[in-house]
């Protein structure tokens, strides 16, 4: 690339990729600055990358809450269940890092013990597990507490008419679902990621959950 200045900007949590460390050394070399989205990864990204400590920075997303705002009053043909605590998710289909192959576990779970009469999970996204999600949705019998609603271009609609922002991730860098979440009034209900306690006091606005089954399963 011709460029005066070279800046690598990453928005995960690098301790968790299992990096060729040889080949990522190679291409840190040519950039001038490495831009992490929070503290928690910038300091993960030093303890695999301690050598490139003087280009790290932080910078964290850029958000605007009018156009938030007026994006959540489209009007789309959906509605939620009264009487009950919808929670919504908005994320890439991946079971990997986003963890939600475990949470369909924690809600056969709490269906056995008697609760999905009590609340209905939304999904919002796609990607290279949405067909693996929709069987297991079916093979679990869950169709009446979860729903996939797919893709969405504007998702706010959809997330303002919850009451509960779900992240089930196992792993992330600072997700901006949960800002975006945070800014339509929802309560962020999200596991022990990297960041996590950067987006969510648990107890005061939002709630942290151990990152597992259990955890998950005690924080819904």
């Amino acid at each position: 690339v011709k460029a005066k200045k070279k800046i690598a900007w990453i928005h995960t949590d690098l301790s968790t990729m299992n990096l060729y460390e040889e080949q990522e050394n190679k291409s840190f070399s040519k950039i001038d600055k490495i831009v992490l989205i929070s503290e928690e990864c910038k300091s993960r990204f030093l303890q695999c990358f301690p050598k490139w400590e003087k280009k790290a920075i932080v910078v964290e997303n850029f958000l605007s809450k009018k156009y938030i705002r007026e994006s959540a009053e489209e009007k789309v043909e959906f509605t939620v269940e009264n009487g009950k605590i919808n929670f919504i998710t908005v994320c890439r289909i991946a079971f990997e890092s986003k963890g939600l192959d475990r949470a369909l576990n924690v809600i056969e779970q709490l269906k056995k013990d008697g609760y999905s009469e009590k609340f209905h999970w939304y999904i919002v996204g796609a990607g290279e597990d949405e067909k693996k999600l929709l069987e297991l949705i079916s093979e679990k019998n869950l169709s009446d507490c979860v729903t996939h609603l797919g893709a969405k271009n504007n998702p706010f609609p959809y997330e303002k008419k919850c009451d509960i922002f779900f992240l089930p991730s196992i792993f992330e860098g600072k997700p901006i679902a949960v800002t975006e979440a945070q800014i339509l009034g929802l309560v962020p209900l999200v596991t022990d990621y990297s960041s996590a306690r950067e987006q969510v006091k648990s107890g005061q606005n939002g709630f942290v959950m151990e990152n597992s089954e259990r955890g998950i399963y005690e924080g819904i």
